[in-house]
């Protein structure tokens, strides 16, 4: 089914079919729905409506069934967050370099009484 992109934060796309009265849309997370039995007043309102996204939600999300007909988008592949990640060398700091916090803990631990039940 073609979709018009239209201007929302809340919905990337928008497209309706006549025949079989489905209205597709797509959010901006790249999920799709399809949602059933929809009568073309209502797609004309959502695309003359100021606000699609609140005329979506309040006049066609908890009024029609619907089919998930494709899911967001996935994650970027590990690889890339990987090249983002910023390398190590002989400068970074190690476990040595970090403060030792054991003799803190020790008297935390030490001052610590069980609440009376």
């Amino acid at each position: 089914m073609d979709r018009l992109a239209v201007s929302s934060s809340a919905l990337k796309s928008i497209g309706y079919d006549a025949q079989a009265m489905i209205l597709e849309i797509e959010r901006e997370d790249g999920s799709v729905f399809q949602y059933l039995d929809v009568p073309s007043s209502t797609y004309e309102a959502l695309m003359m409506a100021d606000s699609k996204g609140k005329y979506f939600n309040s006049h066609v999300k908890p009024l029609y069934k619907y089919n998930r007909v494709k899911y967001a988008s996935p994650l970027p592949a590990p690889k890339a967050l990987a090249d983002e990640l910023p390398t190590l060398d002989e400068s970074s700091p190690t476990l040595e370099d970090l403060p030792d916090t054991t003799s803190t803990l020790n008297e935390v631990n030490r001052g610590y009484r069980k609440p009376k039940s």
